[in-house]
């Protein structure tokens, strides 16, 4: 709910821990529901992933640790199982963005469509998770990859929008990281698809188990008291406004 404690899903916060931990780092802190459907609406405070990546990026020496658990996180909860059964690319970025609060209750994703890109927009509402490049880069990178899991290099961004700066020498690992073009100090954090692909159908789309994994995600949407804020919620309506050319 507005004004809490930001939260990640439990079960994205032992995905994370995972991740960390096939890197070579041992998170300090256990979390309870390591993936189970039972845990799947628990909530942990967001700010223990900060302290992760802090830890990490020390233990490591490693001060690209957010990309680089990113590329090995196995995200397994209700949302992705929806976007490997959704219909088409355009349905699966349109449950990322409905959806997108059931990870990270302080994340929103906007979906922004025009005459030659859909593009998907990244804010927190939490100025200390919006603060953290590794967090960002994180969640960018884990859902570009789950969205090429699904269909391949037909749901490959064409280019990627980051807000904070190139870090020294890793311009060329961001950009295989990602498969496509990195811009480094933008006004947003965003991954942008091509129109054209949005048609693309992930390779185990599956109508039935769609209804079913969107009706799990309705009820851990609820049981999560998920609602966008007010300050966001304008950020998506200026977006679509100006992508239409409304406002100049």
């Amino acid at each position: 709910p507005t004004g809490s404690a930001p939260c990640f899903g439990a079960m994205e916060m032992a995905e994370l821990r995972d991740a960390l931990s096939a890197l070579g780092f041992d998170a300090p802190a256990r979390v309870s529901g390591g993936g189970s459907a039972g845990d799947a609406a628990e909530r942990v405070p967001a700010e223990l992933a900060l302290d992760w990546f802090s830890a990490a990026e020390h233990a490591l020496a490693d001060p690209l640790v957010g990309l680089h658990a990113a590329q090995r996180v196995q995200p397994r909860g209700a949302l992705v199982h929806l976007i490997m059964s959704a219909a088409s690319l355009r349905d699966a970025l349109v449950y990322v963005e409905r959806f997108s609060r059931i990870l990270i209750d302080a994340l929103s994703i906007t979906r922004v469509t025009t005459d030659r890109h859909c593009t998907l927009y990244f804010d927190f509402d939490a100025p200390v998770l919006a603060a953290s490049a590794h967090l960002l880069d994180y969640c960018l990178l884990a859902t570009s990859r789950v969205l090429r899991g699904a269909a391949g290099d037909a749901c490959r961004p064409s280019a990627i929008s980051l807000r904070h700066g190139a870090p020294a020498r890793a311009v060329e690992t961001y950009t295989a990281a990602f498969g496509c073009p990195v811009q480094f100090g933008r006004q947003d954090d965003a991954l942008v698809f091509d129109k054209a692909d949005l048609s693309a159908v992930p390779a185990i789309a599956n109508p039935l188990v769609a209804r079913q994994m969107e009706q799990l995600a309705d009820a851990l949407a609820v049981r999560s008291s998920i609602d966008a804020t007010c300050h966001l919620r304008v950020t998506a309506v200026l977006r679509a406004e100006l992508a239409e050319g409304r406002l100049r």
